[in-house]
This record gives structure tokens, sequence and C-alpha cells, in this order.
């Protein structure tokens, strides 16, 4: 079982990331004192040029002889970011050695900064996006990204609640560790959750009861995709995309030892994580590798402790890459084991459920530069074995407890992109050619096996190119088409169907990106996606011990297929930053899970039929930050979303977030933050036939951290979550039918040094 971690030691671990932030040495690892200068092509020196170095998340800006000075900068590569006045930005690296002092010299040229072209100079990117093959700033739908510090600041268990409340994401909930985010109302098969750009070969889409199978503190970045993202990663990601990228492979490095650790601690669930990382670079080549532990008892609500949604779970790895004159390649190699409780899955108190998981994964990547047509080229291969079981606790007729297996998934899955990116071809001045291959096995075994096994693949190609028009308008189109095969096989329980699935698609998109001035874009989408019934929705025939439910399946379900439309305009200046986003998605054939209304007779769960029929969802998101007085910050995001069921009647979606905020303000320094959030969300009446209804609430967190650099990147959060205790009902939860609190008064802390 779930070792449930004692309140007190929860309190110790909190207590001992403050006490290694005061005690740590700030002498025994090198740092140096850096000096930068910023001239011109001509050799002149550039006063007030902003000098932002990344890693330290810090900006300085140049005096009047054009220089710059920084204290205790720790050793290894740093990212620059160097920008003056109107000028084209640039971009470069240093390499910080073992010196006690290091200068260096930026040469910034005179060339003007161009509306529509990417910003990037000797080879560093602005950004590579989820969103896009391309590597370019330019969005035809909205996009968030999530760097490491600010997915830090939402330290929790899961991705799930790390993610919700960023505009247009909820979490879908059936307690901490099964947490998945939903994206403008849609989940499960229809928000495809990558790592680093691939499949993870989890079951986590699949019902409620399963987890993402990636610990939250492996995260360097978090690239969220609103809308369908069908074009460029296939079936399940008709709602959008979560990507999800770490370092497991080293991808930028200097000589010498780089390392980096992080502790997480929190009340509420009296939580215990710790991540630790090193590796060692050579000229042309690097090795890194990872171990973290995660140990969590069961969550605190204002109504007392829900039982069973304790968390135990290890993951390591190790990677390595070598680079060329034209090309970088890498490969690593990892595992997680994971075991959570499961709350409320049936009704019996004397009884108990635990998911107990393992994955074992192979990843490489490889880019490489080209001469001829295709200007580039970058392949990447994700193999998973992946399974769980989902264990039935029980005392014995001795009294002794007793383990019996309901289901066990077994699954071996891998997946391959090759993108190849192109330069000028007529009237399109940048595009990809993308090919994607992906292929599982399922089997299932124990006493209530859900659907038969499976053997499944898919076989996909895409062309996204991009055409300016003028210094405004960029326009863009793609069309790919896919074909996805279902072999069911027969297993313990279930007879093999004498068929062969074969669902050929084409999903296709229109956008079109403005930028009329510096500070203002806006951008637009049309696009076709779709997604595949995946074997559980077509077969299934069983009690399922981790839902409570009797699920039954339709081998007669079509291919969903979703039309729609999104726009989003954003505006900045030195003061305020504000999106506004709008959506429509019309959803043939969308597959939903029914209550029938009817009991299942041997398990005593409610029955529920998988149905298709149309749907339509509308929606929008809105973002502000206003910083009208030196660090003084002000946050707000609104986002609502309304579904529809179109047939036989018109009824609500089950499921579906109400309007819900987010509203913050206080100060974010160059070396601290502090701030105050209210969270709150309306009430829920807009309901499908057999839900319930939710009430509203507004809860109140407060906020701080640290930054220091002194031999090495410290980053202390700190975080007070729902400070009033206050109880009140998720939406989107699962739990004993939406009639179970949320988490209640918590401290969260967390802290990440970086060598």
């Amino acid at each position: 079982m779930v070792t449930h971690l004692p309140l007190h030691r929860g309190l110790a671990f909190i207590t001992t990331v403050f006490t290694l932030v005061l005690l740590l040495p700030t002498t025994a690892l090198a740092s140096s004192e850096l000096t930068v200068s910023v001239v011109d092509e001509d050799g002149d020196a550039l006063a007030g040029a902003d000098v932002t170095f990344l890693e330290l998340n810090k900006e300085v800006t140049t005096d009047e002889s054009g220089r710059l000075m920084l204290e205790d900068v720790f050793r290894g590569t740093h990212t620059v970011l160097i920008e003056v006045d109107d000028r084209e930005p640039k971009w470069a690296e240093i390499d910080i050695g073992s010196e006690t002092s290091q200068e260096t010299q930026f040469v910034v040229p005179s060339t003007a900064r161009q509306l529509t072209e990417p910003v990037s100079s000797e080879g560093v990117e602005l950004r590579t996006t989820s969103a896009s093959p391309l590597s370019n700033p330019v969005d035809y739908q909205p996009l968030q990204t999530l760097d490491k510090l600010e997915l830090q600041k939402r330290s929790a268990n899961s991705y799930g609640q790390m993610l919700d409340g960023s505009p247009g994401v909820a979490a879908r909930s059936f307690g901490p560790a099964p947490s998945r985010p939903v994206i403008r109302g849609l989940g499960g098969e229809r928000v495809l959750v990558l790592q680093n750009g691939e499949r993870t070969g989890d079951v986590s889409s699949t019902a409620h009861d399963h987890h993402i199978a990636i610990d939250p503190l492996e995260a360097e970045r978090v690239d969220i995709v609103r809308g369908p993202a069908s074009l460029l990663y296939g079936s399940s990601a008709l709602g959008g995309v979560v990507n999800i990228m770490d370092e497991r492979i080293p991808r930028e490095w200097g000589d010498g030892l780089f390392s980096e650790a992080a502790l997480y601690g929190a009340t509420g669930q009296t939580t215990g994580a710790a991540a630790a990382s090193a590796g060692y670079g050579f000229e042309s080549a690097a090795v890194r590798g990872r171990v973290s532990q995660r140990l969590a008892g069961d969550m605190q609500t204002p109504d007392g402790v829900m039982p069973d949604t304790s968390i135990q779970g290890t993951t390591a790895d190790i990677g390595g890459s070598t680079r060329t004159a034209n090309g970088l390649y890498g490969a690593s190699l990892g595992f997680q084991n994971l075991t959570f409780g499961l709350p409320e899955a049936i009704d019996d108190p004397d009884e108990s459920v635990e998911l107990r998981s393992q994955r074992f994964f192979a990843q490489t990547h490889a880019e490489r530069q080209l001469d001829g047509f295709f200007e580039s080229m970058e392949w990447r291969i994700l193999a998973n074995h992946y399974g769980h079981d989902e264990i039935e606790i029980e005392p014995g007729p001795d009294g002794i407890l007793e383990e019996e297996l309901e289901l066990g998934y077994d699954i071996l899955a891998a997946s391959t992109s090759l993108t190849l990116p192109h330069g000028e071809v007529g009237p399109v001045d940048r595009g990809a050619l993308g090919v994607q291959l992906r292929a599982r096995q399922l089997a299932l075994s124990g006493d209530e096996i859900l659907s038969p096994d499976s053997r499944e693949g898919a076989a996909a190609i895409y062309i996204f190119e991009e055409i300016p028009v003028g210094q405004i308008v960029r326009l863009q189109f793609g069309i790919r088409p896919e074909l996805h095969i279902i072999e069911p096989r027969a297993n313990d329980s279930f007879d093999a169907p004498d068929e062969r699935l074969h669902s050929p698609t084409l999903s296709g998109s229109m956008g079109i990106h403005l930028q009329p001035a510096s500070n203002l874009e806006a951008g637009a989408q049309l696009a076709r996606a779709h997604r595949a019934p995946i074997i559980e929705e077509l077969y299934s025939d069983a009690a399922h011990l981790g839902t409570g439910q009797y699920e039954i399946g339709d081998p007669t379900l079509q291919n969903e297929i979703g039309h729609g439309v999104d726009a989003f305009i954003r505006f900045s200046t030195d003061i305020l930053e504000t999106e506004f986003s709008a959506f429509y998605n019309h959803i043939t054939d969308f597959i939903f899970l029914e209550p029938t209304g009817e009991e299942d007779a041997a398990s005593g769960y409610p029955i529920h039929q998988y149905q298709g029929a149309d749907a339509r969802l509308i929606g929008a998101e809105s973002a502000l930050k206003i910083r009208p007085w030196r660090d003084l910050e002000l946050r707000s995001t609104v986002d609502v979303v309304r579904g529809q069921r179109l047939s036989p009647t018109v009824e609500n979606l089950p499921a579906i977030p109400p309007l819900r905020g987010r509203f913050e303000g206080g100060w974010n320094a160059a070396d601290y933050w502090a701030m105050t959030r209210v969270r709150s969300a309306a009430s829920q009446s807009m309901t499908a036939p057999a839900e319930t209804g939710t009430s509203g609430y507004a809860l109140l967190d407060l906020e701080g951290g640290l930054r220091l650099h002194r031999s090495g990147a410290h980053h202390l959060s700190m975080r007070f979550a729902n400070i009033f205790d206050t109880a009140y009902q998720d939406h989107l939860s699962r739990v004993r039918g939406l009639t179970a609190p949320m988490p209640g008064r918590a401290l969260h802390a967390t802290y990440r040094w970086t060598y």
C-alpha cells in the first residue's frame, strides 16, 4: 500500500527547505565577476542597452560608457538577449569558466527591427513552439508558454493541478495524482499530452482515474496550445496540446560540471519531493543523470481527510548528447514507478483501491543542418513500456488485508516524427514537410477486463507553409492525411471481433497573422481536426473499479470530425499587456459516456453507454497585465466555455467548466516577488440531464519568493493556498458525484538551485 506521510514529516520537510537556503555555503562553488560592453558596428559605445540574462532571470541596462557589471555569475552557458532602441534584437551565448573575472563585448548591428521576421541570431532561437514546426514567433492560434520559474511557482503533485487556471485550462480531478488538463471544455482523448513532442504511451486520457506518467519536477517548459492541433499531432489533438519539455537529452552545455537540485514540500497533503540532476560537458559531448522521489499523504479538505489519495513515486533517467559542426544527436533512458490511491471508487469503507504503475522509456533526438531544398532536419523517437494494475484491497476472513487484481494494463508503444523545414519557394518564404508514425500494443488482465486487447498503428504526413503578404500580413496553410488502424485481439474476457478497423482522416488549417505595429498582433485560424475512437469506446463491456461505473462501448462509433475557428489579439506597451481570444468548434459524431439510468446487478455500478452525437463548443478567454509603477503588477485572466450536444435534442454537455477568473496583484521585482491572488468560479447550472450542478466560490491565495545569484542561481517560492480553508466543489471533479470538497488550506514551498 501507499506510504502515508505524517503531518509532522511534511512540516519538517518545509523547514528543511528554508534551512538549506539560509545555510547553503556561498563560497564553495565557483562564480565570476562579469563585465559586459555593448557597441555598434563602428565600435561606439551604446548606452541604455537592455541586456537580459535568461538563466539568471535578470535584466541590466548599460551605463553611459556602454558597460555593465554583474557579480557572482555561476559557471556554465548563459543565454543573453541585447535590445537597443528600435534595432534588431541580438541573441548570444556566454561560457563562464572558473576565472574570478571575465569580460565580453557584444556588437549590435544597426539593422532596424522587422515586424514579421523571427528574432534570432547566432543560432539562438527566440522560441520553438508546439503550435508550429517552424522556429519563429508567429502565432496563428492562442499559445501559452510556462517557463521553469513559472512552473516552480505552481508546484503541485500533478500537471492538472499545476496548469489549472491558465487561460482556457481547467483540471479534471479524481484525487491529486490523476488530475489532468482540460482545454476549452475538452479533455480526455481530445487533449494530447506530449513529452518533448512525442506521445508518452500512458493511458491518462482514457479514464479519470489514470495519471500522466511524468513527474511534475521534471518539466523545463510547458507549451499549451489552445484549439485544434491535429495538423501537427494527429488524432487526440482535437481540443489542444500540452507539450511537456525536459532536459533529459542535453541541448546546451559548457565545459565542466553542471547540476541542479529541487525540493518541494506542502501541507494539506503533507508532501515531500526532491529531485537532483548532474552532468558533465566536454567540448563536443555531454552526459546527464537525474533522480527524483515523491511522497504525499492523504489530502486534507475543509471537511476532513479524504482517504485513499496518497502518492509514492520514483523517477530516474540518464542521457547524453554529442554535437558537431552542423548537428546535435542525443539519447536518454529512464523509468518511473508510481503508486497512488483512488478515493471513494467503491462504497465499502473497509475496501480501498490503489493504482500501481511502471513506465520504462527510451528517447532519441537528432538535429542536422542540410544543404539543399530542406534547410535542416529534426528526428525524434520515443519508445515506452507502460503498465499499471488497479488493485482492490479488503480484509480477508482472518482480518488480514488481501489484494486482488481487478484490471491491469500492459502497453508497448512507440512514436517517431521527422520534420524537414525548407526556405523560400515562390510566394512561400518558409515551410516544412513532416512524417509521423506510431504503434501500440495493448494487453489487459485481471478480473474486470474492460475490452479486447489490441494492436494499433497510425501513419501520417503533413505539409505546413507560410506566405508573407507585405510587412504586416502572413498567411499559413497546412494539410495532413492520416491512416489509423485498430486490430482487436482476444483475451481472457473477450473474443476477438472479426474485423480490423481502418480510419482514414484528413486534417487541415488556414491561418492569418497580422502585425501592424511592433506592439500589436492578431491571428486567426480555420481548422478541420479529427479523433479516431479508441478501443475502450468501441468494445468496453465491464465494470470499471477505478471509476465506479459499468461501461459499454459501441463498435459503430465514427471518427469525431471538428470544424472550428479561433482568433486572438495581443497588445502591449511598457505598462500594459493584454490578450483576448474567442473560438467556435462544431464536432460531428462527438463521443461521450452517458448514464443509462440502469444499474449492473453484479457490481452495483451505474451503467454508462458510449454514444455519438453532433456537438458545439463556444467560448472566450482574456488575459491582462498592468505595470502602473516600477515593480507593481496587476494581472487577471477570465475564461468561459459552453458546450452542447445537438442531436437528437439540444442539451448541455457534461463536465463543462463554469465561468472562471483569477485576479492578482503585488510586487514582481528582479530579485523577489509577492502576490495576492483571488481564484473564483461562477455556479454551473447549465448541466447535462443526469449531471449535478455546482455552486460558485472564491479562494484567496498568497504567493512570494526570492531569486538569489550567488554560487549558482537560487529560486525559492512559497504559496499559501485557500487561506480561509473555504469548502468548495469543482465542477470537473469526478469524486463522489461532485459532492466531495476540494483541497483546503495548504502551504507550498519549492526551492531550486542551478549551477
